[in-house]
């Protein structure tokens, strides 16, 4: 087998388990598919966990510069920073419609744009975020707490119903076992606790018009690709319920999704 065939695995759905799918487009040497009993788009065969970290490491040197720099600048210098905290702001506002205070959890927290406006807000706040130079601007500037590992590898893992809500911006797409990390958040997530997830939809008109060139298909990352229908199977196979389709305050062609738990 050669190096790139160590990096990649095939899989079955993660939704029904079936092998039985259609293929979408190649993307060599990855692939989307669909599956033929459920319906969910995924890559397969796609690139094993370790891999696909280091896509999000990236050793270009603008990753190179950031890691260099980070401890010397600010988040006031970053680039769009008002484009960015805004739109931070505008999905606190949503959370706040369910949850007014307490603990929050961003997942896929990135340079913590939602974290620094919920912890202005009064929040708790804490984020998970795999590339560990991405949250340095926001832990040095705010009262957070970031971990940088997978949401199932934090140590000491959290408390069962531990949080008041869960933010998962852009992020769903990218679970390698999306079943298990939706157990996981319902695990420590509170009865009465709110969940805000923002995803590709891939039965958007977006989707529909721009095909294979559509700006989210990207297989080394977004593993997943869900419409209404399948990501409603998987939250409700893991206990939650939606509340709410909201429009995305994303890229054209994404949905954000109010959740609770059953």
């Amino acid at each position: 087998m050669s190096a790139k065939g160590e990096t990649l695995e095939s899989v079955q759905c993660a939704l029904c388990s079936s092998e039985d799918v259609e293929p979408l487009h190649e993307i060599p040497p990855w692939a989307y598919v669909r599956c033929r009993k459920c319906g969910l788009v995924y890559v397969n065969p796609r690139a094993r966990e370790n891999a696909v970290q280091k896509v999000y490491e990236k050793s270009n040197f603008m990753s190179w510069f950031k890691k260099k720099t980070y401890n010397h600048r600010t988040m006031g210098n970053l680039k769009n920073i008002g484009e960015r905290l805004t739109r931070g702001e505008k999905l606190m506002y949503e959370v706040n419609k369910y949850k007014q205070e307490g603990r929050i959890l961003d997942i896929g927290c990135n340079r913590g744009f939602i974290l620094a406006n919920a912890a202005a807000w009064g929040w708790e706040s804490f984020g998970i975020e795999i590339v560990p130079w991405a949250t340095k601007l926001v832990e040095r500037e705010f009262p957070v707490k970031i971990f940088n590992s997978r949401l199932r590898e934090v140590e000491p893992q959290f408390e069962d119903r531990f949080f008041d809500a869960i933010t998962m911006i852009d992020i769903i797409e990218h679970f390698h076992e999306p079943v298990k990390d939706m157990y996981e958040v319902h695990r420590i997530l509170k009865d009465d606790g709110f969940l805000l997830i923002n995803t590709p939809d891939i039965g958007s008109a977006y989707a529909k018009v721009r095909g294979n060139d559509w700006m989210f298909n990207k297989p080394e990352e977004h593993l997943y690709l869900y419409d209404r229908k399948t990501l409603k199977t998987l939250l409700e196979k893991t206990g939650f319920e939606i509340t709410e389709f909201n429009q995305s305050k994303g890229a054209p062609g994404e949905m954000e999704v109010h959740v609770r738990k059953k």
